[in-house]
């Protein structure tokens, strides 16, 4: 008889409902690894703060540490993060929503909507040929990739 043991790496963290007793519940946090299992749940979470975020509208129900994610929105989510990072992106923040798709906000804090994961590689690509010129990236709202016939900069 042998035992196996497997650490479980942290990937990502995923934004929960508010929790608590207060007027103004704060918002929790998730920390989950590749099997989509929650590590484990709190407002700061550790040394979490360098990973990934997910907000995936509806959100998640209330999580315990030890249970796994049900549903497809989370792995989707993870999967695009996967594939966006091995086409080069860094990627701090993975939005789902039924209306706009996936949107990423890059490590520069360059906000990008992707819409589906259709056509990936051509969006980044796109993403890659826009953001050296723009010049302020403070100034834009978002870059609009759901089209790859045509790409939209929205500026403040």
């Amino acid at each position: 008889m042998s035992i196996v043991v497997t650490e479980r790496v942290p990937v990502a963290r995923l934004l929960l409902p508010g929790g608590g007793s207060s007027e103004e519940p704060a918002p929790q946090v998730a920390v989950i690894d590749a099997s989509m299992r929650v590590l484990a749940i709190g407002e700061g979470v550790g040394t979490a703060a360098d990973l990934p975020l997910f907000r995936i509208v509806p959100q998640p129900d209330a999580l315990q540490p030890g249970a796994t994610l049900g549903g497809d929105d989370v792995e989707h989510v993870y999967d695009a993060m996967v594939e966006l990072r091995a086409l080069g992106l860094r990627i701090s923040e993975v939005d789902l929503k039924p209306a706009t798709g996936v949107t990423v906000t890059c490590a520069g804090g360059l906000r990008v909507i992707l819409g589906t994961d259709d056509d990936l590689a051509k969006k980044v690509g796109l993403l890659k040929a826009i953001a050296p010129k723009i010049s302020a990236p403070d100034d834009v709202v978002y870059v609009d990739l759901r089209s790859v016939r045509a790409p939209t900069v929205l500026y403040r």
